[in-house]
């Protein structure tokens, strides 16, 4: 996404005049000077006017003498302005101003809601409503939606974090938690693996399963009731058989349900039927079952026997067969030949009767277990019917029961409710089975993306002659921690790399490549634009122990110089390859003899800080 900074105003309290810094685009943007002259509050004052819920602006000396801050940018060709209010303390202002076309008031004044203007600013960065976060974490819920500032993590490297070889993005310039989890979420989208569309899919498809789910609890919740419902019209239909006032026999819940509101709505004296046979029924079926359950445990139990028998009779005839082979010669007296010969076929004859024998132990429980239900079923049903006559001492006292039955039949049957709106879980299947088909597989992408972004990072690395021999390094970046790390060829394992130095420079590959990757890739929501605070920072440490404020090393100052010839190129590689635009903001200790004595002429001084210049005057 093509973006750049034109300019940062300021509106200051003691002063009549305005704090205005210019920016130009496809350039390497710098302002440099010395400790404590507001170079790094540059960093949060962009932030702040980008809506940052936390600001790190330093209220001592720059919020407590600014009335506004203002962003002047290019989003895609297009102009835009916002200001925003001092904070109140370390609390964020809700004024904001807003321009859709680049207007610098003379004095802001708020013209529009923070929510109203964070929805322009996701439009503008291609983010619509269906891109939400895929999964949850401590600080992030599942389905809420991604924010335009995920983004700008790929966008800074503030002096606190350049020189640390375990964290390489800037979390702490934001809520540090909520953004190392955004950043897990959103990397795929960003580099390319992911599209719009997978997203929305797997929300979906998210939304679905999560309906499924709902829809089986109330299946579930619906059976337990109707089980429920069931037992007490069982218990409904006892109670008026116990009282001769319906006939005795058995009825299903809907027959029972028919039954009982017949009997509420035209009930009469007359008696009822006492017809039993159908009990009687149940209890001759009940004691045939029975009967054929023992007779088939006692067959299964004889049967086991006799295979037994036969086991052991073949085992006792088995050293015939021996017998028979080794002595034919030996043995020359007729009768035992055919004593012998007489065994060796009644061996025969058992092993093909143990043969024959179908297995019969497997089908015989079948038919026990079988069996078993049908007599559970039958006592069951046994069980419904009273097991005692009751009588009413009056007339009134069959009345006030029927009243009673009335009552408790209403609300039973208005507590059960046969949810009929219930979707189909076989729909939403189909539904789910048909996006999954459209679900872009990225297993395969991500590996050559990421071999992609490597290879384009190791470029940097194989050029980097301030590195050493680590320029024969191959990049590995770690996908789990986000960070790049280096291992020695023909290696799987990543090496420890010393000096801060080299740390420093990891950052600048790691950065410059995924921002050429972005561009290569055409990644719609990353802003063309890079912010870099205090390259210079190792060296200067280096010269503080010694006590100068300048670099004094030769190999120093060597180094620095290729960090920033570094940018210098990669503009040129954005401008004149890649036929497209990227800014580089650069917060500097280093004069800027570093770039003009190198002729480095995509870099461009916005002001000096020094001499009693500074941010705020």
């Amino acid at each position: 996404m093509k973006f750049h900074i034109n300019q940062i105003h300021l509106w200051l309290k003691n002063s009549s005049k305005k704090r205005v810094l210019t920016f130009l685009p496809n350039k390497v943007n710098v302002i440099t000077g010395n400790s404590g002259t507001g170079k790094s509050s540059i960093i949060t004052i962009i932030d702040y006017c980008l809506l940052g819920s936390e600001s790190k602006l330093v209220e001592e000396v720059i919020n407590v003498n600014t009335l506004w801050y203002g962003l002047h940018f290019s989003i895609n060709e297009k102009a835009f302005f916002i200001a925003r209010k001092q904070m109140i303390g370390q609390v964020t202002s809700d004024e904001v101003y807003f321009s859709s076309t680049g207007e610098v008031p003379e004095l802001p004044q708020s013209s529009i809601t923070i929510s109203d203007l964070r929805k322009i600013l996701e439009y503008e960065f291609g983010i619509n409503s269906n891109l939400t976060i895929p999964y949850g974490g401590k600080k992030l819920q599942a389905g809420s939606k991604v924010s335009y500032r995920y983004f700008l993590l790929f966008n800074t490297q503030s002096s606190s974090i350049i020189l640390n070889q375990n964290v390489f993005f800037d979390y702490d310039l934001y809520d540090s938690d909520k953004y190392k989890e955004a950043l897990d979420r959103i990397f795929d989208l960003a580099i390319g693996v992911d599209t719009v569309s997978n997203v929305v899919i797997r929300d979906k498809l998210s939304q679905i399963e999560k309906e499924i789910i709902k829809i089986e609890k109330r299946k579930k919740i619906s059976e337990r009731e109707i089980s429920e419902f069931s037992k007490r019209i069982v218990e409904l239909l006892q109670s008026a058989q116990e009282y001769d006032l319906i006939e005795k026999r058995l009825f299903t819940v809907e027959e029972g349900v028919a039954r009982l509101n017949s009997l509420i709505s035209d009930y009469r004296e007359e008696k009822i039927s006492m017809d039993l046979s159908e009990l009687d029924k149940l209890y001759t079926d009940r004691r045939n079952v029975g009967r054929q359950i023992r007779n088939l445990r006692s067959f299964e139990s004889e049967y086991s026997t006799y295979k037994e028998n036969m086991e052991n009779d073949l085992d006792s005839l088995q050293p015939i067969e021996n017998i028979n082979n080794f002595s034919k010669d030996l043995i020359t007296i007729p009768e035992i030949k055919s004593f012998i010969e007489g065994l060796r076929e009644e061996l025969s004859i058992i092993k093909k009767d143990l043969e024959n024998k179908k297995p019969f132990s497997t089908d015989i429980q079948k038919d026990i277990s079988f069996k078993e239900k049908e007599f559970a079923d039958l006592s069951n049903k046994i069980k419904q019917y009273p097991i005692q006559t009751k009588n009413f001492d009056s007339s009134i006292g069959k009345f006030i029961f029927i009243g009673e039955l009335k009552a408790k039949l209403a609300f039973y049957s208005q507590e059960w409710e046969n949810d009929d709106t219930l979707m189909e879980i076989a729909d939403l299947q189909l539904e789910y089975d048909d996006l999954s088909a459209k679900l872009q597989d990225n297993d395969e992408r991500r590996a050559i993306l990421i071999e992609l972004l490597q290879q384009r990072i190791q470029n940097y690395i194989s050029n980097a002659e301030a590195i050493g021999n680590y320029r024969t390094f191959k990049a590995y970046l770690n996908q789990r921690k986000k960070i790049l790390q280096l291992r020695e060829p023909n290696s799987s394992n990543p090496s420890n790399i010393g000096s801060s130095s080299n740390h420093m420079f990891l950052h600048l590959f790691l950065f410059l490549g995924l921002h050429e990757h972005f561009i290569r890739e055409k990644v719609a929501f990353i802003p063309q634009f890079l912010i870099l605070d205090q390259l210079s920072q190792p060296y200067y440490e280096e010269a503080k122990k010694s006590g100068k404020d300048t670099i004094e090393d030769n190999d120093d100052k060597t180094k620095l110089t290729q960090a920033f010839r570094l940018l210098n190129n990669f503009i040129d590689l954005v401008t004149e390859d890649l036929k497209n635009e990227f800014q580089i903001i650069l917060l500097e200790h280093a004069p800027k003899e570093y770039w003009e004595k190198n002729q480095m002429k995509n870099f461009h001084l916005v002001e000096e800080f020094r001499n009693g210049n500074a941010l705020i005057i």
